[in-house]
């Protein structure tokens, strides 16, 4: 039986000890709507919509010792990069070549529908960057 979820959405987190540049990444370079701020018991937090996902930035006062490990999605096990869906691939990463974002790799067309790029935002986390695209009409989805 399939679970019945309460939201159509999930919230990610993403601990950082940049928060400034972070902000500024992933609200004035993709765009995401900066709802608001938070002072939880251990840290500052912003809240960015992205779509129905809820993006937090959290900064802890304290900040923890142990960084994640570098390398993008290939350097370690466990949560790696984030998916963002964009209707204009090509503005967008002008857009962050236009800020200095580093591009962890070029588009390429993956066959199934969609172009995929990746740039890293401040802490080195990997962002996937898709835009869907009509198939050719002699490829069939599975």
């Amino acid at each position: 039986m399939a679970t019945k979820w309460a939201a159509d959405a999930i919230d990610i987190g993403i601990v950082t000890v940049n928060r400034e540049k972070m902000l500024h990444f992933y609200r004035d370079i993709l765009g995401m709507t900066h709802e608001e701020d938070r002072r939880t018991t251990a840290g500052l937090m912003h809240r960015m919509r992205c779509g129905k996902t809820l993006v937090k930035l959290l900064q802890f006062d304290d900040p923890p010792k142990v960084k994640a490990p570098p390398g993008g999605i290939r350097g370690a096990t466990g949560i790696r990069y984030l998916t963002v869906f964009v209707k204009d691939l090509d503005t967008m990463l002008a857009k962050c070549k236009k800020a200095g974002v580093k591009l962890s790799h070029e588009p390429y067309n993956n066959n199934h529908g969609l172009i995929v790029s990746g740039v890293e935002d401040p802490d080195g986390n990997e962002v996937e960057l898709v835009k869907i695209v009509p198939l050719p009409k002699t490829i069939k989805k599975k």
